[in-house]
C-alpha cells in the first residue's frame, strides 16, 4: 500500500547541536521510513528543519516555507512568524490529492496543528496524525516540582501559558478531527481520555528509542568522568539539584568529576556557572556545551553513571540513551519511568539530595554493581531500538488506512 506521508512542522526548530527529544524521535522515524517503497513522504517546513533533516538522511520531497519576521525579538521570530507561516502553508500549498494520504502534526503547537487541520478539511478522505509528547502539568504551580508534596501556588510565565492554551486548543481539535493522537507514556493517555474525553481508540502510545546498534558499537577503554548528565538547562530538568547532589559527592570523594552536556538561555547557563564556583566545584564539573552524535556517545561511555535529576518527563531519551551506552541510571522517582524502565533505572524519592548522592557514592564504591546493573540496562534497552520503533509506527499507520 502505498503512502503519502506529509510531515508539517512550522515552528522555528532548532538545528541538530539543540534538538529537543521530540525533534530528535521524528527525525529518526523519518529516516526510516524515507527508506520504505511503499512511503512517499512530503516535508512541509522552514529551511533550517529541512536543511537538518536532509543533513540527517532523511529523503524526501521537501517544501519549505519562508520565513516572514527576520531580525526581531526572540518572541516575534517564535510567535508571531510561525503563525504566519502556518496560515500560509494551510492556505497556499497544494497537498497531494490522490492515493493514501496521511498528515502528520509532530507537535501539539498551533502553527503545527492548524494547517493540517486544514488540509484535513480539504481532504476529508485523508488520515491526521497529531502528536502529544508532552502534557502541560498544572498551569498554576512549579514547573519544575510538578510532583514534588510541597507544591506551591506559582503564576505561570507567558510562554507555559501560550503552550497550556495551545495545547488545550489543539486536544479540542483533534478529539473532534484526528484520527490518531500519538503519546509516549499510559499516564499521558490516561489523561486525554478520562480527563479530556477524547475516544480511547484515538489515543495510542508510542515509545522514544535509540540507535542501539550503533551505539553499543562504539568502544573507549577511556573513563574520564566519575557522573555525567545530558539535557537542556532548565528548572524542569533539575540542573541545579544536579550541581547540589555533586556537592554531596565531593564531600565524600573529592577528586569525583562530572561531566554536563547540554546548553540553554545565556543567562540560564551563566547562572549555572555561578553556582559552580558558589559550590567551590570548578575543578569537579566540566560544562562542555551541546554535543550530538558519537561525540556524545563516546563521553557517556567515558563515565561512570548517569545522573538525571529531572522534575517531569514524558519518555526521557536521555535516559534510554545512556543505557544503550551501558551506564547505570540514577533518577528521581518519576511515575512514567516505571511503565518505561521497571526497575532497570534506580529511583529515588523526588528532591532528596542526599539519596541521590549516596545513590551514585554506592555505584563509586562498588565496580561489580555498577557494571552488572549497567549491562542489564543495556539488555533491557535494545527494546527501545529505533528500526523496531519505526516499523511499528509504520504498522500504526497502514492500520489506520485499513480502516477507512
Amino acid at each position: 500500500m502505498k503512502l503519502n506521508l506529509i510531515f508539517n512542522a512550522q515552528g522555528r526548530e532548532p538545528t541538530n547541536q539543540n534538538m529537543s527529544g521530540g525533534a530528535i524521535r521524528q527525525m529518526e522515524i523519518l529516516k526510516r521510513l524515507s527508506k520504505n517503497p511503499n512511503v512517499v513522504l512530503w516535508i512541509i517546513s522552514s529551511k533550517t528543519l529541512c536543511d537538518t533533516f536532509k543533513k540527517n538522511g532523511v529523503k524526501a520531497s521537501y517544501k519549505i516555507t519562508p520565513y516572514f519576521i527576520k531580525r526581531a525579538s526572540f518572541l516575534a521570530e517564535l510567535l508571531l512568524d510561525s503563525i504566519i507561516r502556518s496560515i500560509y502553508a494551510g492556505i497556499a500549498l497544494t497537498l497531494p490529492k490522490r492515493g493514501n494520504i496521511l498528515i502528520y502534526s509532530p507537535s501539539d503547537f498551533l502553527w503545527d496543528t492548524l494547517p493540517a487541520f486544514v488540509w484535513k478539511l480539504r481532504n476529508k478522505k485523508a488520515k491526521w496524525v497529531v502528536c502529544i509528547f508532552l502534557v502541560v502539568p498544572s498551569l498554576f504551580r512549579d514547573y519544575s516540582r510538578s510532583f514534588s508534596k510541597n507544591n506551591s501556588f506559582s503564576l505561570p510565565t507567558f510562554q507555559r501559558l501560550l503552550y497550556f492554551l495551545s495545547q488545550q486548543l489543539t486536544i479540542s481539535i483533534g478529539k473532534r478531527w484526528a484520527d490518531q493522537i500519538l503519546v509516549l507514556n499510559k499516564m499521558d493517555k490516561g489523561y486525554l481520555v478520562e480527563k479530556r474525553g477524547v475516544d480511547e481508540s484515538k489515543v495510542s502510545v508510542v515509545n522514544g528509542g535509540v540507535d542501539y546498534s550503533h551505539i553499543t558499537s562504539l568502544k573507549t577503554k577511556v573513563k574520564m568522568y566519575e557522573g555525567i548528565f545530558l539535557g537542556r538547562f532548565h528548572p524542569q530538568k533539575g540542573i541545579f539539584d544536579l550541581i547540589k547532589i555533586w556537592k554531596l559527592v565531593c564531600d565524600k570523594k573529592p577528586d569525583a568529576k562530572l561531566c554536563i552536556i547540554g546548553s540553554g538561555p545565556e543567562s540560564l547557563v551563566e547562572k549555572v556557572r555561578a553556582t559552580i564556583k558558589e559550590n567551590d566545584l570548578s575543578n569537579n564539573i566540566e560544562l562542555v556545551g551541546s554535543k550530538i552524535g558519537d561525540e556524545k556517545f563516546l563521553l557517556l561511555k567515558s563515565s561512570s553513571i548517569f545522573l538525571c535529576p529531572s522534575y517531569y518527563e514524558s519518555f526521557a531519551i536521555v535516559v534510554a540513551e545512556a543505557m544503550a551506552c551501558g551506564l547505570p541510571v540514577v533518577a528521581y522517582d518519576l511515575p512514567i519511568y516505571k511503565d518505561i524502565y521497571g526497575e532497570n533505572i534506580l529511583k529515588v524519592p523526588l528532591g532528596n539530595l542526599d539519596q541521590f548522592a549516596d545513590t551514585i557514592i554506592s555505584f563509586l564504591n562498588n565496580d561489580k554493581l555498577r557494571i552488572t546493573f549497567g549491562l542489564d540496562g543495556q539488555k533491557f534497552v535494545q527494546r527501545y531500538d529505533w528500526d523496531e520503533i519505526a516499523e511499528k509506527e509504520y504498522q500504526l499507520m497502514i492500520d489506520m488506512l485499513d480502516k477507512a
